[in-house]
């Protein structure tokens, strides 16, 4: 059996040595309206891994779920489908040198998240892990699809993955994932066409 080198050596050098073992049962579909991540009401969302972050890395991969963060260099966990201003000052104050790079699952909340961040005035970069055939949701479910729990520890093809805003907003229009809502002009604002 091999071990994933990255998850055993970076995940746990601060900690006793242990395995990092893959589950197949995360992949398994979460009944409708049960959450999958349970904060405290009232309390500001942490940040899964911040301890994790190797320093020499200026990325820091901020995903939805810890699964998910667990297969990726310098992935951390927000626990929310988009990072809260909370959580980027936290990052930003512990990590000031980083970039941010957000990544979201493969669905329809996830896309409709990542349209949403990229309409905001916030400094962010966004992680692409998926094309338009990718059918698995998460990068769990792409890590136990492949048996590779070491698919994304190269920085090199890390690095190839990172998109800006722009550069994300034409690749999801290209793709057919990018909707608009409609816009509809008050009858005080309607322009005249033929002019």
């Amino acid at each position: 059996r091999t071990q994933p080198q990255y998850l055993r050596s970076h995940l746990f050098r601060n900690h006793l040595p242990a395995e990092f073992h893959i589950h197949p049962a995360r992949a398994a579909p979460i009944a409708q309206g049960i959450p999958r991540y349970i904060f405290p009401r009232d309390k500001k969302k942490l940040i899964y891994g911040i301890d994790n972050v190797d320093p020499s890395y200026k990325k820091i991969f901020v995903f939805e779920g810890v699964y998910d963060s667990l297969f990726v260099k310098n992935g951390v966990a927000s626990g929310t489908k988009a990072i809260t201003e909370w959580q980027m000052k936290i990052l930003k104050q512990r990590w000031p040198n980083h970039e941010i790079v957000v990544s979201f699952d493969n669905d329809i909340s996830g896309i409709a998240a990542m349209m949403k961040l990229i309409s905001r005035d916030i400094n962010v970069k966004f992680f692409r892990w998926f094309n338009k055939n990718t059918i698995a949701k998460d990068i769990n479910e792409l890590v136990l699809a492949r048996q590779n729990p070491n698919l994304f520890v190269n920085s090199q093809i890390l690095e190839r993955m990172v998109f800006g805003k722009l550069e994300m907003k034409m690749w999801l229009t290209l793709n057919g994932m990018w909707k608009e809502e409609p816009k509809v002009l008050s009858p005080n604002k309607k322009q005249n066409i033929s002019s």
